[in-house]
C-alpha cells in the first residue's frame, strides 16, 4: 500500500498481483482521478490498482469516517471503479472495516452488497 511510483525498483511491481492505492484522504472523485494519474509512471503497471476505502466508522456519532459530507465514499469509489478511464485499468475495490456493515436489523450488509452490484452488476437477459 503506498505511492508505487516512489518504488526504486519498478520490477517488484510486475511480481505484485496488485497495487493497492489508499483513498481514504481523498474527499472527490475528481481526486481519484489526479491520484491514478500521479501513478503513471515508468515501469508502475497501469492494470493492478486497487482502491481502498474506509466503510463508515460503528460509532454513529463518526459522521466523516467513510463519508464525503453526508454520502458514504465506499458508493462513489465503486461507481468510479467500474467506470471507464484512460491510461488505467483500476482491478478492483477494497474496504476498510466491511464488518461494521453486517449490524442492519432488516437487511445484512446493505451498503457492501449495493458496492458489489454497482462494480459486478447483474447480467440481465
Amino acid at each position: 500500500m503506498g505511492r508505487p511510483q516512489y518504488v526504486t525498483d519498478k520490477t517488484l511491481l510486475e511480481q505484485a498481483r496488485y497495487i493497492i492505492i489508499p483513498t481514504q484522504a481523498e474527499s472527490r472523485s475528481m481526486e481519484w482521478t489526479i491520484l491514478c494519474a500521479r501513478l503513471l509512471d515508468e515501469g508502475v503497471p497501469s492494470d493492478k490498482f486497487i482502491l481502498l476505502a474506509n466503510n463508515k466508522s460503528a460509532d454513529e456519532t463518526d459522521t466523516k469516517t467513510g463519508y464525503w459530507g453526508k454520502t458514504l465514499a465506499m458508493h462513489g469509489i465503486a461507481k468510479f471503479v467500474a467506470s471507464d478511464h484512460t491510461g488505467y485499468t483500476c482491478a478492483g475495490m477494497g474496504l476498510l472495516n466491511a464488518n461494521i456493515d453486517y449490524y442492519n436489523a432488516s437487511f445484512t450488509y446493505p451498503n457492501l452488497r449495493k458496492v458489489i452490484s454497482t462494480i459486478n452488476p447483474t447480467v440481465k437477459e
